[in-house]
């Protein structure tokens, strides 16, 4: 168990989570839109990986990373959320994304992701994998734009490669960010 637990941080309920997983994709065949996001899974048991977030309803839990089909919710993949992980090359979210997503690379499929995930670092390696995005975008991420104050409901398109961004003024004091490879072009 010990020797176990070197390699795989998870390894108690990993097997029954891998076959899970295994099992969910083997049957059910997802339509086009799937989405990424995490669950917190309220628990009181001591382990290493247990985390707090404080705008959950349940304050302590184990965090998962989910992949699911759009429409009816369904479950394609799972990973949990171990802590830091020094190996890794590119941003939390990329890696999350890239992982769920692996079985379902060059199928057609489109993610969509909020913002702690979308950048565009993560479009241009989906594109690369024949696989779309749609997500919206944190306003401090280099690959947006510095522009001044937009009025009340105006937007600003920008195009880089295949990836379209669109900027909008949805509230007086609230602008969102929408980042998508679906998409082409503005509807001006």
């Amino acid at each position: 168990r010990s020797e176990r637990l070197k390699d795989d941080k998870f390894c108690l309920i990993s097997f029954v989570l891998s076959r899970f997983v295994a099992n969910s994709q083997r049957s059910y065949i997802p339509e086009e839109s799937l989405t990424i996001d995490e669950q917190l899974f309220p628990t009181k048991a001591r382990c290493r990986f247990t985390q707090y977030m404080p705008n959950k309803p349940d304050k302590f839990g184990i965090k998962f990373w989910v992949l699911a089909d759009l429409n009816t919710k369904y479950c394609l993949n799972i990973m949990p959320y171990l802590g830091k992980d020094e190996a890794r090359e590119s941003s939390l979210g990329t890696h999350v994304v890239m992982s769920l997503m692996e079985p379902y690379y060059g199928r057609g499929y489109n993610v969509t992701t909020d913002n702690f995930f979308t950048g565009l670092d993560l479009a241009r390696k989906l594109l690369q994998k024949k696989t779309s995005i749609v997500g919206t975008v944190r306003l401090n991420r280099r690959e947006i734009p510095p522009s001044s104050r937009l009025a009340l409901h105006e937007s600003l398109f920008y195009k880089n490669d295949s990836v379209h961004v669109v900027k909008y003024q949805a509230k007086a004091k609230k602008t969102v960010v929408v980042l998508s490879t679906l998409h082409k072009g503005s509807a001006r």
